[in-house]
């Protein structure tokens, strides 16, 4: 009986000493659940990819993360470091108010990957040593201090030791172009000016991760320019990004992967050019013509040949046709607008995908879903926990 007692004794010791070691075989297994049908491939593929634990290169795993309001979902299925695209209301802002904190997610879990490998909640990250920088939509900057100040103060609280503070501050100040600003309280900057201080707050520390909710909303292009040098330089150096933004080009400049949500859900992703050229609906044909050339003969010309060819506008003598996209026809539109050059006194043309920006406007233009009516009270006043990142 003794021997007995001191088996079980011994034995609930050496699982206390290597609780790490189950946690970490736990956090590795695959997720619990089904793939969600959403009539997108990709998404569903990207799905089976994460319920079966094949995550060892993410940072940041999303399994059928959502937010419930009144019985519709905010928000699932988010995971990686990618571009998150959608309009007005799609879910952007709940993933992002999930992923900091503000809100308790209805249903789903996050993780994130230490250096050792260990997955841990996305709740436990600081204690596991992850660090995670945030900007969000809003500025969060005191007006009376001057951008010196924040970031001096947000140094101390990040715990850079006092006689670094002057070095990483400087640093921050140098590679978002703040020098002409830093002096000033916040109350005397633009909108961009504000946007860049609360990028180099997420930016201090040297953060694993970064959520960044619209960074360059309200920049100028010379300094979203520097803006996305500093990001790729960060995603260089290893920091996983998690991005949204209105602006295709910035999309394209920094997502190597995005996705568009619509009514809380992914309906695709990929790559920019992967997004392109399967949900690009055919090819835009701008013609410029001679002064004084009718634009019915051009027409008449690519409607012979192509039937389902579609006038989109007229600039000027600037003529711009959308073509459905079929087998061949690239290479028959080419054919057709050199033969015909001389005839229809065509001066240029240039042939195109649609833009993302158009793959985007075709997503965000389905017809919304009329919210059911959620019985009992108009109002409530219980507000969920938020989740301390």
């Amino acid at each position: 009986m003794q021997l007995a007692s001191q088996g079980t004794v011994l034995l609930l010791l050496r699982v206390l000493v290597h609780w790490d070691l189950v946690q970490r075989a736990r956090g590795r297994s695959a997720f619990q659940g089904t793939v969600t049908p959403c009539g997108d491939s990709d998404v569903e593929s990207e799905q089976m990819r994460v319920l079966k634990g094949r995550t060892g290169g993410d940072l940041l795993v999303l399994c059928n993360l959502r937010k419930s309001y009144g019985g519709r979902r905010g928000a699932e299925a988010v995971r990686d470091c990618f571009g998150l695209l959608g309009a007005s209301g799609a879910g952007k802002s709940t993933t992002f108010k999930m992923l900091s904190g503000d809100i308790a997610p209805t249903a789903g879990h996050a993780v994130v990957r230490t250096s050792s490998g260990e997955d841990v909640a996305l709740f436990s990250a600081g204690a596991a040593g992850v660090r995670i920088g945030y900007c969000p939509q809003q500025d969060a900057l005191d007006e009376l201090l001057t951008g010196w100040e924040h970031l001096r103060y947000y140094c101390s609280l990040c715990g850079i030791p006092k006689q670094h503070i002057p070095e990483v501050a400087g640093d921050l100040v140098r590679r978002l172009q703040l020098g002409a600003h830093a002096n000033q309280p916040v109350a005397t900057y633009s909108g961009g000016t504000k946007r860049k201080l609360s990028t180099a707050l997420a930016l201090l520390g040297r953060p694993d991760l970064l959520l960044l909710d619209e960074p360059s909303s309200g920049m100028d292009p010379c300094s979203k320019r520097f803006l996305w040098r500093v990001l790729t330089e960060e995603v260089l150096e290893g920091c996983a990004v998690v991005l949204t933004s209105h602006s295709m080009e910035e999309c394209e400049a920094l997502c190597t992967r995005l996705t568009i949500m619509v009514n809380g859900s992914f309906r695709c992703l990929g790559s920019p050019q992967h997004l392109r050229d399967r949900f690009g609906a055919g090819y835009v044909v701008r013609v410029a013509c001679e002064e004084g050339s009718a634009a019915r003969a051009v027409s008449d010309c690519l409607g012979l040949h192509f039937p389902d060819v579609r006038l989109q506008g007229q600039r000027l003598n600037v003529l711009e046709y959308h073509v459905p996209r079929r087998r061949d026809c690239l290479a028959d539109l080419f054919r057709v607008l050199a033969d015909n050059k001389t005839a229809l006194s065509i001066r240029h043309y240039s042939i195109q995908q649609p833009t993302l920006e158009q793959v985007f406007i075709d997503f965000a233009a389905e017809p919304q879903p009329t919210p059911r009516a959620a019985p009992g009270p108009a109002t409530s006043s219980h507000r969920p926990h938020g989740l301390p990142v």
